[in-house]
């Protein structure tokens, strides 16, 4: 298994690389929307739903261009890193305990970007405006930002005039959180009837 202090992380000059490729091509594709939408707002004889479709499409083009330039500044693999560490912290420790408690599992694009996004900020305060435009999701960034948190992974909220945010650190131990994940996995598992998820967690 990789360690996690071995994990491969993009250096600024691939960041920049993969930025500028991806960015280029969206960033043409945002402008040309925009420039459309400004000659329909400057035109007074344009019709309400020509305005309303060039604004929907500058809006799209807007909001995919500046998502792109968001994820091309994160490095999803240090999720993988980091759940491998998980894993192979819980493998240690319990091994008498089923497998299938202790892989991580269930987690989604989204969660990836989020850990890859903060990872390279470390102690940094970052927007949770900035973490939406990453997701593309308005609604349950916050809350995958929670459900990171049962990885170990220490994510601050605070709230500043108004606007809110969070800072992601990291533990020294994952000792604590293995155990902690298996007993959620047990706990979550139906199949299980009372006596046999007493005696699993019994063993930790």
């Amino acid at each position: 298994m990789q360690a996690f202090s071995d994990i491969h992380l993009k250096s600024p000059n691939e960041v920049l690389r993969t930025m500028v490729e991806s960015w280029n091509s969206e960033r043409f594709n945002a402008t040309e929307a925009t420039r459309v939408l400004l000659d329909l707002l400057e035109d007074p004889s344009a019709e309400t739903d020509r305005l309303i479709q060039g604004y929907l499409d500058a809006k799209r083009c807007l909001a995919v261009a500046f998502l792109t330039l968001a994820a091309s500044s994160t490095d999803d693999t240090v999720f993988d890193a980091w759940s491998a560490r998980l894993d192979h912290t819980m493998e240690a420790i319990y091994p008498q305990i089923p497998e299938k408690y202790r892989l991580v599992r269930g987690y989604s694009k989204a969660h990836r970007r989020l850990f890859g996004y903060l990872f390279v900020r470390q102690n940094l305060y970052v927007s949770v405006d900035e973490l939406r435009l990453l997701t593309g999701d308005a609604v349950h960034t916050e809350r995958r930002l929670r459900e990171l948190r049962d990885l170990g992974i220490v994510i601050d909220m605070s709230e500043s005039d108004g606007h809110r945010g969070c800072r992601l650190s990291l533990p020294d131990s994952l000792t604590a959180v293995a155990r902690s994940w298996i007993v959620r996995q047990v706990g979550a598992d139906k199949s299980l009837d009372e006596e046999k998820r007493r005696q699993l967690l019994l063993e930790l």
